[in-house]
């Protein structure tokens, strides 16, 4: 058994990962292990000092034309075509930041 399914939620075809609620590593595609029609994985990760956002495409499956590190770049991150991340201090403050990024590709990507 795998705890990955816990730590995870789907909103429409983006999935968050949560690994802030455990130690456990988890293979890099993961998500789309589980979920394999998704378009976009969101995952937040812990570190000593804040926290990390990191946004990728699928590259099983064609997403829509936007510039994930151009798109991050508006919050303060950065990145390439297909992937990209930015950070914060508070857990609370990289929540606000996944509920633009679901909101704005739930009705853009």
């Amino acid at each position: 058994k795998t705890i990955f399914p816990k730590i995870s939620r789907l909103y429409n075809d983006i999935s968050l990962v949560d690994k802030t609620k455990t130690k456990a590593l988890f293979p890099r595609f993961m998500e789309y292990y589980f979920n394999p029609k998704i378009n976009y994985s969101i995952v937040i990760e812990s570190f000593e000092g804040g926290y990390h956002l990191k946004l990728g495409k699928n590259p099983w499956r064609p997403a829509g034309n936007i510039n994930i590190g151009k798109f991050l770049a508006k919050y303060g991150g950065g990145g390439h075509v297909d992937v990209g991340g930015l950070e914060r201090k508070s857990k609370k403050e990289i929540l606000k930041v996944v509920d633009k990024v679901i909101q704005y590709l739930n009705q853009h990507g």
